[in-house]
């Protein structure tokens, strides 16, 4: 279905693509889904953050998690949160391919790494717990704080690796990469407050 929706079954190049074709087809017409002009875009993604491998892993995460909203919203901790995303992979068929149609010569397995379900966590699972307890007059706030401190921070080619936001600093720039900050930025845990609720 979410294949179909981006129009990447156009043109089904081989017999498992016409067959995910066809059931796109009747869920379509079931379901009276109107066209789609989006098309994702592959240009300057690594194989293993192609629009196909990452929309074959949501549809692996909702079939694997019927109620993924009341997980991540009651997940106490963020080891409870990254089991969710654990074992989440793309499915066999991608195994050995990256686009439909054209096969791969090495064989692997195109699982959600703990890193990825890191940033998942960061910028789509804590934003979305923080406006659902927001909306819900909840205290948001220290909740999402308390799940960000167990989080590392992004380990970026111009940001320092060893910094985690429990901390309240913000990772410094590595000069070496061609980064002109020199400061690391430390925000006060009343302005963090604040700025959550």
């Amino acid at each position: 279905l979410l294949l179909g929706l981006a129009n990447l079954l156009t043109d089904p190049p081989d017999q498992t693509t016409v067959r995910w074709r066809k059931e796109f087809e009747f869920l379509k017409n079931k379901y009276h889904f109107g066209e789609s002009a989006w098309r994702p875009l592959f240009s300057r993604l690594r194989p293993p953050n192609f629009p196909t491998i990452r929309l074959s892993q949501l549809a692996h995460l909702f079939s694997a998690h019927p109620a993924l909203f009341a997980e991540v919203n009651q997940a106490p901790d963020i080891s409870a949160l990254r089991a969710v995303f654990s074992g989440v992979s793309a499915g066999v068929y991608w195994d050995t391919h990256y686009t439909p149609g054209a096969s791969s010569a090495d064989v692997q397995k195109k699982r959600i790494t703990g890193d990825f379900a890191d940033l998942l966590i960061l910028n789509a699972v804590l934003p979305m717990r923080y406006t659902y307890r927001k909306n819900r007059e909840e205290d948001a706030a220290e909740d999402v704080l308390q799940l960000l401190g167990q989080i590392a921070a992004e380990k970026t080619v111009c940001c320092s690796a060893g910094n985690n936001w429990a901390s309240g600093a913000l990772p410094h720039c590595n000069l070496r990469h061609g980064c002109t900050s020199t400061r690391t930025i430390v925000p006060s845990t009343a302005v963090s407050n604040a700025a959550l609720r």
